[in-house]
Order: structure tokens, then C-alpha cells, then sequence
């Protein structure tokens, strides 16, 4: 998180200034807003200012070094009174004239004010260096609001098993603060990366919780770090300064209320500009990834075994052993009814692994027992002399049995609304099994038919290939077990052959 605009609501109030000897002749309460009015600067810390000091009309200048996120520090140098600087305390000080206000600024920040350093020099700005001999002649403490849901936000996260780690360019010890007080884990680990190499940031990447006096290029390389760490990192900001960690993050989140550039490199843009929206976000981020896996989950089911039965159709030069209107039952009772009422439903659980292994681990099983099941019956055709329609019933009833199956490792845990649907399906299944045999062009296990369009009879179903289909129905659940349970088992023996080898 960036602390300005999600932790904090982005509004800053001046709660105090201390003022220390002043020789520039420009009191303290008018070198600020003077300041402000030759910088035409527009932010957050500038409209704090203002409404503390209020505004005034420019004076002549002689140079102007606009703030920067690397610099931590604006300054103008005014022809009559010489250079002031206004920033971070530990840039705009050097030596011992920050020495001399490291008490102040120290305590004010372990107590979560943002500290900021009014400096004068009589000396003049050279390019983009200021005098070296500033002095401070005052410190503004000002506060930062924390958003009233931002706790409640924060908790959602840590009990979502989400990691919160806090960027900011202030100081760490007023992050920490602030962070603690939003109920961050481990707020009192914080660093400052003022100065550091980035073969260090990268090295404490994972270690701390809040990192303060962070620059853009920091920033991104802190994401960078915690990616190659193996985590999945979500960044939130609204500032210039967040756009190159934004860019790196696995997700980006910026407030409507930003900047531009901030949002127009983000993946999401929360429009209410509100930090407590994360949480519905997630839900609907999880809601979807999860429902289209379930869904993926059939219908990758019927591809596998639709390919894999074309394979051996064609090695076996032999015809593919369904017909269109018999795949109707898994298109419909499996796949499109199901799939559309999983897709709407409500789903909050946490979302683990890769997708496509995910699905491919659920969907497999499934279609491979299909196949087992087709190359049985193809062996056993030749021993119970079984012909091309008979081998289309046993095929097509089993296939569609097993996709239930498959329906049902998909539907549990069971809800009252999933138990409606896998009981109505499965009702619809075995219905049209028994009611429409003629429209699905297989036998009828317990009677026999003319068809309706040649008139020809179709016998019911052998005694024998009827055994024959309760036995593939009987082993189809188990089977898939089984098949499920290949890869741990295979994997557990290979990590159990490893570590005897290493004992030898």
C-alpha cells in the first residue's frame, strides 16, 4: 500500500510549528505562503499549508527548484531575503544543522506526524543544488487523517491471509506509526530506504513491513523483489511517484481522486476513491475466477474426451461412437444448464494455484474414465457380440453418467441450490435414458422400439450388456478417485526414491 489515499484519506492538517532563530527577516507565517505562491505548487502537504499560512502575492525571485520525489524538497531563492527550502528534515539539513532539530523531528514522527523543514540561506541555488549552509528556522507537524474504515479493511485482509506491507516517502517511524494504528501486522518493522544500493532493497524486500523515504525506483523494486519471492503482489496508489510500481504489480489499484498517470497505467481504478471498496473487489475478483473454473471444469471434461475418442477413432479406422444428438444430454444436463446457474452464484473462497492446472487436475479424471470405459466395451465387443448401436448406448449412457460425476466433484460442498440442481439434472438424465431412447439413437434398456422415422425395431439392450453397463456406472466414481489420486501417488513415490538415495 501507499499510505496517502488508502490508509489515510489524503486530507493534512498543520497541528504545530516550531519556530527556531529566524535571520532571514521574512517571518516564518510569511515565507511560507510566499513560498507556495512562487511554486504554484498543487498537492496535498501545499493545501495543507495554505489553509494554515493562507495565500499571499509572488515576490521577485531569482530561481526556483520545484519539488521531486527523489529530492524530498522544494526551495526559491527571492532576491531580497535569499534561499528557503521546504522538505523531508533529513534532506534539506545537513550535518549539524539537522543535528541541532533531530530531537523534535524525531519525536514528533514516532508520535505519526509528518515532519516538515522550513530552512533559510543567505547563499543561492546552483542548478539543482541548494546552499550548504541552511539552517532550520522552523518545523510544521502536520497530520494525516486515518480513513475511518481503513482498519476494518486492513483486518478483512489479514484474515484473508493477505501479506500488508506499507511504501511510502515519509518518515518511517511516522508510517510505522500510523501503520500501527490501522492495524497493520509487524508496523514496527520499518526501514528507511534513503540512500540504500538496490542490491539492498532487494535483500530486506521481504523483512520488513513499512518502508519509508521510498523513491519511484524503489518502489518497483521492491515489487520486483517480492514477485521473485513467488508471491502475487497487488499495489495501491494514486501519485506519479507509485506509477512504476504500479506498472510492476501483479495488480494495480489506483483512486479515482489520483492522479492521471495513476490510473491510466492501473488495471483498477476504485471510481468512490474509497479504500474500503478492496474488500468487494476481491469478492467479485473471486466470484468469477472461481465460478469460471467450475465451469471450465466441464466443459474441458467433454473436450479431453471428444479429442481422445477422435484419436482412437481414427487409429481404430472406425466411426466416432457418438452421434450429435447424443452428446445433447452432457451439453445441456452437464455443461449449459449447470454452467449457467454455477457462473451467478456467490463465491467469496480463496482463490489457490494456477488456474489451467487447477482445471485440467479436476477435469481429467473424468474424460480419461470416459476413455477407459470406451476401450472396454470396445474389447468386450467381439465377446458379447455387441453392434454399432448397442456399442453407441453403452458409450453414450456411460460417458454421461461419468460427466455427472464429474457434475458432482464440481457441485460439492453441497448448498441447498446445488442439491436442487445435481437432483434435477440427474433426475432429467436418468428420464431421458429411459423415456427417449428413439431421440437419443441407442436401445432401450427395458423394451423394445420401432423408430419413429424408419419404423424399423430396435431391441432392448442384452441382459449381458446391460450387466455389463451397471458394473462401468458401479466403477466410474471410484475410478475417477483413483485416476485423481495418480499424480500425488506418483509424485510421493519419486520424493520417497530421492530421499533414500540421499541417505545412501
Amino acid at each position: 500500500l501507499d499510505k496517502t489515499g488508502t490508509i489515510t484519506d489524503g486530507t493534512m492538517a498543520v497541528k504545530n510549528v516550531i519556530e527556531y532563530v529566524n535571520p532571514s527577516g521574512l517571518p516564518v507565517k510569511k515565507a511560507i505562503p510566499t513560498m507556495m505562491a512562487s511554486l504554484e505548487e498543487k498537492n496535498l502537504t501545499s493545501e495543507a499549508l495554505e489553509q494554515k499560512f493562507g495565500t499571499t502575492k509572488k515576490i521577485k525571485t531569482n530561481d526556483i527548484l520545484p519539488f521531486s520525489s527523489a529530492r524530498k524538497l522544494s526551495a526559491v531563492e527571492f532576491e531580497k531575503y535569499g534561499t528557503f527550502a521546504l522538505g523531508a528534515p533529513e534532506f534539506v539539513l545537513k550535518g549539524e544543522a539537522y543535528k541541532a532539530v533531530i530531537h523534535d523531528v524525531e519525536k514528533n514522527a514516532k508520535d505519526g506526524y509528518r515532519v516538515i523543514a522550513l530552512a533559510h540561506s543567505k547563499g543561492q541555488i546552483e542548478g539543482d543544488k541548494l546552499p550548504s549552509d541552511l539552517e532550520a528556522i522552523a518545523l510544521i507537524i502536520i497530520e494525516d487523517t486515518i480513513r475511518p474504515d481503513a482498519i476494518l479493511t486492513i483486518d478483512y485482509f489479514k484474515t484473508h491471509g493477505v501479506d500488508v506491507k506499507v511504501i511510502s516517502g515519509d518518515n518511517p517511524m511516522t508510517v510505522a506509526h500510523i501503520s500501527k494504528r490501522a492495524g497493520i501486522v509487524d508496523a514496527d518493522k520499518y526501514v528507511s530506504l534513503d540512500g540504500m544500493s538496490d542490491k539492498d532493497v532487494i535483500r530486506i524486500a521481504d523483512k520488513y513491513t513499512v518502508f519509508g523515504r521510498v523513491s519511484p525506483t524503489q518502489k518497483k523494486l521492491l515489487i520486483q523483489s517480492m514477485k521473485q519471492a513467488g508471491r502475487t503482489v497487488a499495489m495501491t496508489g494514486d501519485g506519479v511517484n507509485d506509477i512504476l510500481a504500479l506498472k510492476e504489480a501483479d495488480t494495480s489499484i489506483a483512486m479515482a481522486s489520483g492522479s492521471e498517470a495513476a490510473r491510466n497505467v492501473s488495471h483498477l481504478v476504485l471510481m468512490d476513491s474509497n479504500f474500503s471498496s478492496m474488500p468487494k473487489v476481491v469478492n467479485e475478483g473471486r466470484r468469477v475466477i472461481n465460478n469460471v473454473q467450475r465451469v471450465a471444469i466441464l466443459f474441458l471434461t467433454k473436450t479431453i474426451f471428444s479429442f481422445m475418442l477422435s484419436i482412437i477413432a481414427i487409429l481404430s479406422k472406425g466411426s466416432y461412437p457418438i452421434t450429435t444428438s447424443q452428446l445433447f444430454m452432457i451439453d445441456f444436463l452437464v455443461i449449459g444448464i449447470p454452467s449457467f446457474i454455477l457462473a451467478l452464484e456467490p463465491n467469496t473462497n480463496q482463490v489457490k494455484g494456477k488456474f489451467l492446472i487447477n482445471v485440467l487436475k479436476r477435469a481429467m479424471p473424468g474424460a480419461l474414465v470416459v476413455v477407459i470405459n470406451t476401450l472396454i466395451i470396445f474389447a468386450l465387443t467381439p465377446v458379447l457380440n455387441i453392434d454399432k448401436t448397442q456399442s453407441s448406448t453403452l458409450i453414450v449412457i456411460s460417458a454421461t453418467f461419468t460427466a455427472m460425476m464429474v457434475l458432482l466433484r464440481v457441485l460439492r460442498p453441497f448448498n441447498a441450490l446445488r442439491k436442487v440442481l445435481f437432483a434435477v439434472m440427474f433426475t432429467l438424465f436418468v428420464t431421458a435414458v429411459i423415456v427417449f431412447p428413439d431421440f437419443f439413437e441407442f436401445n432401450s434398456l427395458w423394451k423394445d422400439y420401432y423408430t419413429t422415422g424408419t419404423g424399423q425395431l430396435v431391441p432392448r439392450l442384452p441382459v449381458d450388456q446391460f450387466l455389463l453397463l451397471v458394473v462401468l456406472l458401479q466403477a466410474a466414481y471410484p475410478l475417477m478417485s483413483i485416476v485423481a489420486g495418480i499424480p500425488g501417488f506418483i509424485s510421493k513415490q519419486i520424493k520417497n526414491i530421492l530421499m533414500k538415495l540421499a541417505n545412501i
